[in-house]
């Protein structure tokens, strides 16, 4: 009984770092979403600034937004399926939490047996001993 709460100890311990990992990665996706977020702001900003060398410019930061537009929105996709998984991660972890928690309500029974029975088991022998 021991090894089996050992096990799922280790199995719980794991699930739990499994879900952190995942977490810091949706962390990172959503940090690299809001830096490319400020980036396009950024650039819309210097495209809106009236300046003499904005025709110079103009189509390499309209193509360097496009490719930020572009980026961004596989970056959305990447943070959805990140969810997902951080989602599947935290399901796992409450599995692993239920099994710990009904494994421990098992071995807290199955000692409560061996107390009683070890309880009877004296009284059983002194009411053998005061009847002799």
């Amino acid at each position: 009984m021991q090894d089996r709460r050992k096990k799922i100890a280790r199995i719980l311990e794991v699930r739990r770092k499994m879900h952190q990992i995942e977490e810091w990665k949706l962390a990172n996706l959503a940090r690299r979403g809001a830096e490319l977020g400020k980036e396009q702001v950024a650039l819309v900003e210097t495209l809106n600034q009236p300046s003499d060398f904005q025709a110079l410019f103009a189509d390499s930061l309209t193509r360097r937004l496009n490719r930020l537009s572009i980026e961004a929105a596989r970056l959305a996709r990447e943070e959805a399926a990140q969810s997902e998984k951080l989602l599947e991660q935290a399901r796992s972890v409450k599995t692993a939490e239920r099994l710990s928690e009904r494994v421990d309500k098992e071995a807290r029974t199955h000692r409560e047996k061996r107390e009683f029975q070890s309880v009877m088991e004296t009284f059983a022998h002194r009411r053998d001993a005061s009847s002799r």
